[in-house]
C-alpha cells in the first residue's frame, strides 16, 4: 500500500514454504521466471522485479534488507519509484515452486496494470459493506456458472450464449453487485487467469489441474462467500471462453470491464431458472457465521485501538461485515497522527458514524 491519506484497500492469499535462505527461494523463483514467455500470457505484459519477505528481513535485487511496513500482504507495490511484486514466504509450510512462480507471476501482473494505468478497480471499502447477498442474485450467478463451464467442456455454442443471456439478466437485475463482480474480475481474474497460464508454461499438467480447479470451484456455492474471492475465478474462466471464441483480443481493448464489454448486443431474455434452496442455507450460514466473528470478538473486549482514525486498509480479500463492523484478517491500517500505521493480526473494527476506526479489537 501507498504511504498516503487515500484509503487503499489491499489484499492477500497468505500461502506457505518451507524454512528456507529467502536468496535460496528468490533463485528457484528467478530461474522458472526466465522459463516464461510473458507477452504470450497477455500481448505487452513483460516481468518486473520481485522481492521476498518474512517476519524480519526482505530479499530483492540480490540483497537482503530490514523489513519495514512497505511490504505488506502479498500484492504489488511502488518501491523506490519502481512497481514490483512483492510475496510473504514467512510462514511454516510447503509449497510448490512452480506454483508460488505462477502467483509472483499474479502479483507481477497487477504491477502491470499499475504501470498501464488501469482504471477499473472498484471501491473495496464501500463493496464490503454495500454489497448485498440475495438468493436470486447467487442463484443466477451460480447457473451462469454451469453454462460457463459446459461451455469449456463442450465448447457448444449455445451454452456460451445461455450463459451471457444469464449474465445481461443479473445486471439488469443487480447492477451494483454485478458491476462490483465485473470489477474485480477485471482486475483480479485476469491475474488469476495470468496465474493458470504461466504454471501452464512450467508444467502443462500443473496448469491442466489448476483450469480444473477453476471449474470445479465455480461450482460450489459455498465458495461464493465473500463474493470477491469467487470473482478470480469466475473472472479468469471468463477470459478462459472468450480466448476460445477468439473474441479476447478484441473485448480486452474496450475501457469497461470485460465481462461488461462481453455483453453488448446481448439480450436479456427471461430465462427461467428456480431460486436455489442451498444458496438459501449459504447466505443464512455466512450471515450467522460473521455475526459470531463480531460477537466473539466484541465479547472478549480486547481493544487494541479506541479513537477517531480515518481508515487507510484492510485485508479485503475475505473480509465481511455486519453494520458498523467489519472484520479484517493478517492486519489493519489506520491512519494516525497524519502516518499510517498497521496493525498486525486478525481484527474486528468497529466504525463511527463518520465511516472512520472508532476501535479495533483482537478477534477471539
Amino acid at each position: 500500500p501507498k504511504n498516503t491519506k487515500k484509503a487503499s484497500p489491499v489484499y492477500t492469499r497468505f500461502l506457505t514454504l518451507p524454512t528456507m535462505q529467502l536468496e535460496n527461494i528468490y533463485k528457484s523463483i528467478q530461474d522458472r521466471l526466465s522459463r516464461i514467455d510473458f507477452d504470450a500470457l497477455w500481448h505487452g505484459f513483460s516481468s518486473t522485479k520481485f522481492a521476498i519477505y518474512d517476519e524480519t528481513q526482505v530479499y530483492f535485487d540480490g540483497n537482503y534488507l530490514a523489513k519495514t511496513d512497505e511490504f505488506l500482504a502479498n500484492t504489488s507495490i511502488v518501491y523506490k519509484g519502481e512497481h514490483i511484486a512483492i510475496w510473504n514466504v514467512g510462514v511454516s509450510g510447503s509449497l510448490d515452486f512452480d506454483e508460488l512462480t505462477s502467483k509472483i507471476v499474479h502479483e507481477m501482473f497487477h504491477a502491470f496494470q499499475q504501470q498501464s494505468h488501469e482504471n477499473r478497480y472498484p471501491n473495496e471499502l464501500e463493496a464490503v459493506q454495500r454489497y448485498t447477498y440475495t438468493s436470486r442474485n447467487l442463484t443466477l450467478k451460480l447457473e451462469e456458472a454451469k453454462y460457463l463451464k459446459a461451455f469449456l467442456q463442450g465448447k457448444q455454442p449455445s451454452d456460451l450464449e445461455t450463459f451471457l443471456k444469464l449474465r445481461q439478466l443479473r445486471f439488469k437485475a443487480f447492477p451494483y453487485e454485478a458491476n462490483y463482480e465485473a470489477q474485480v474480475e477485471q482486475i483480479e481474474g485476469s491475474a488469476q487467469y495470468v496465474e493458470c497460464l504461466a504454471l501452464e508454461q512450467l508444467n502443462p499438467a500443473k496448469g491442466h489441474a489448476a483450469w480444473q480447479r477453476l471449474l470445479d470451484s465455480i461450482q460450489h456455492i459455498e465458495r461464493y462467500f465473500p463474493t470477491r474471492v469467487i470473482s478470480y475465478d469466475i473472472g479468469a474462466v471468463v477470459l478462459r471462453a472468450l480466448d476460445v471464441t477468439g473474441v479476447k483480443a478484441r473485448i480486452i481493448q474496450s475501457d469497461l470491464p470485460f465481462s461488461i464489454a462481453m455483453l453488448e448486443g446481448v439480450e436479456a431474455d427471461a430465462i427461467e431458472v428456480s431460486t436455489n434452496v442451498e444458496v438459501e442455507k449459504q447466505i443464512s450460514a455466512y450471515m450467522t457465521q460473521t455475526k459470531s466473528i463480531i460477537d466473539a470478538a466484541l465479547h472478549k473486549q480486547d481493544c487494541v485501538l479506541e479513537g477517531d482514525f480515518p481508515l487507510l486498509g484492510i485485508n479485503v480479500y475475505n473480509a465481511r461485515c455486519e453494520g458498523k463492523y467489519l472484520t479484517s484478517t493478517y492486519f489493519v491500517m489506520v491512519e494516525d497522527a497524519g502516518q499510517p500505521r498497521v496493525l498486525n493480526g486478525n481484527f474486528v473494527i468497529e466504525l463511527n458514524d463518520s465511516g472512520r476506526v472508532a476501535k479495533v479489537y483482537s478477534q477471539a
